[in-house]
């Protein structure tokens, strides 16, 4: 009986003891796991971050304006597209910092009619220490959970930075709810437990002495299953992204590069498939790349590690022709990677607007945009040079004539036209008003000349008008002379 008791109280010791064991080594595989989990979040947050064009976010203004950005579109594609790539991804975005040490919103994931939705320069005044150090320091983070106005989050925050200045000119977030990030991890921390408690009520002593051995093993299953889930996110991630993403490994000591993977956006945009091209040599599929730099930047970034972008290049070569646009990196595994963008409707857009531009430059003519506050927006040099009476500078208030016009014709929508004087010079103003812009496109015209041909026309006119009312008066004076005449020598026949 004593036997039976103490060996029952050995069994109940060694429960407890695997109990206790099994707790604790749970607890040890959640902090783990969360720290893992972090360092995955964090990583994937920088893969996106890598895919951003630099030149895209700087061109942003923080303001309601950048809704008619193409950048701004492309980037929010692309924030969107990574969000849908991952189910437990609630929100990615972009914040900016203003100089008085505000942030806010350059452009988010969510669709403008969502309630979640943050328009551009929308202040985020629930910043927490992470982010604000991630702005200051320029290193990533991974912090949380935080609580804002949307809610709880674990947040990957890393820095976009100005390559040509180094500084930080962004911070790319990536937001997954606490109550589903808790959810994550209890759950892939949840085997040792419950191997735990198997051991427990079945096994006893004999899978106690096995313990170490089998946690070890569902440790590695679970970071197996998790490396997969990671593999098939990234997957996804790469296949959707809105840019072309080919990645090359290097040859013959960097002599050369072949084609390891493309995704469905650089088929498109190169006009090949990737199963006609993995393997081969870039030269060989592209043959003009050495022509445009692209090829000597691949060789750079592959010794050196430094990620360089190639702005707008024209490729040709006989299949396929258009603008691109490059952002090259080197991954840890020593693969090269290069996202690119086609930017040839982009390109034949800037160069209209560089002819339009130019046409109101070279305009021999005054032309001047003037807001419905009064405010000069632009005027052309033969508007400073021939307007210098009224002191025209962009920002500042023009004369209350000019404002004048400007609100009648965004008052009633439509064209004014308007004779001013300047000077010795009369200006007639053609007034074309842009209601949705809020600003009206004054077109001057110096019709001095015309003015003074028409004073002196009206003056030769009335000079006119005074010797022909002159003449006919003396004809009539005349005729009554000539019929008292007449009257006379009838008078004078009668007489004789």
């Amino acid at each position: 009986m004593k036997n039976s008791d103490q060996g029952k109280k050995i069994l109940l010791t060694l429960v407890l003891t695997i109990l206790i064991a099994g707790i604790v080594f749970t607890a040890i595989a959640i902090h783990l796991e969360d720290k893992r989990a972090r360092e995955e979040f964090v990583a994937q947050a920088r893969i996106l971050e890598k895919a951003v064009n630099v030149r895209r976010v700087l061109s942003l203004s923080g303001s309601e304006a950048d809704l008619n950005s193409p950048d701004y579109q492309r980037l929010k594609e692309q924030l969107a597209s990574a969000r849908s790539a991952h189910p437990n991804y609630r929100f990615t975005y972009l914040m900016g910092r203003w100089a008085n040490g505000e942030v806010f919103f350059f452009v988010d994931s969510e669709p403008q009619d969502s309630e979640d939705y943050s328009p551009p320069g929308q202040v985020y005044t629930e910043i927490s220490p992470g982010i604000l150090n991630v702005f200051l320091t320029g290193k990533e983070a991974v912090e949380g959970p935080v609580s804002d106005r949307w809610g709880t989050w674990i947040s990957a925050l890393v820095p976009v930075i100005n390559p040509e200045t180094g500084k930080v000119i962004a911070v790319l977030g990536m937001d997954i709810a606490a109550g589903n990030w808790t959810a994550l991890i209890i759950y892939h921390s949840l085997p040792p437990l419950v191997v735990t408690l198997l051991v427990c009520i079945i096994l006893g002593t004999f899978l106690f002495m096995r313990h170490r051995g089998e946690q070890e093993r569902i440790q590695l299953a679970v970071s197996k299953a998790a490396l997969q889930r990671s593999e098939e996110g990234f997957q996804q991630l790469f296949e959707n992204l809105t840019d072309g993403v080919a990645i090359f490994r290097e040859i013959e000591g960097g002599r050369d590069f072949v084609f390891v993977n493309l995704n469905k956006k650089g088929e498109e945009i190169s006009h090949i498939k990737r199963e006609d091209i993995i393997g081969k040599k870039v030269t060989e599929v592209f043959p003009a790349v050495e022509e445009i730099g692209l090829f000597d930047v691949l060789s750079r970034v592959w010794r050196t590690g430094v990620s360089e972008y190639l702005p707008g290049i024209l490729y040709e070569d006989k299949r396929i022709e258009h603008w691109t646009e490059n952002y090259v990196l080197k991954l840890s595994s020593g693969l090269v990677v290069s996202i690119y963008s086609n930017i040839t409707k982009r390109k034949k857009a800037e160069d209209e607007i560089k002819s339009l531009a130019k046409f109101t430059t070279e305009d021999p003519s005054p032309v001047l945009r003037i807001d419905r506050d009064g405010k000069l927006l632009f005027v052309n040099q033969a508007g400073l040079r021939r307007l210098t009476n009224w002191h025209l500078q962009i920002g500042q208030l023009v004369p209350s004539m000019l404002g004048d016009l400007v609100i009648k014709a965004l008052a009633n929508g439509l064209e004014q036209q308007c004779d001013l004087e300047h000077g010795d010079h009369v200006y007639s103003f053609y007034v074309a008003p842009i209601i949705e812009s809020g600003y009206a496109n004054l077109y001057g015209r110096d019709i001095t000349e015309l003015k003074q041909a028409e004073q002196k026309l009206k003056k030769d006119l009335h000079e006119l008008e005074v010797f022909y009312k002159a003449s006919v008066g003396r004809e009539e004076r005349i005729l009554e002379l000539k019929r008292q005449i007449k009257e006379l020598e009838q008078k004078l026949g009668k007489i004789k």
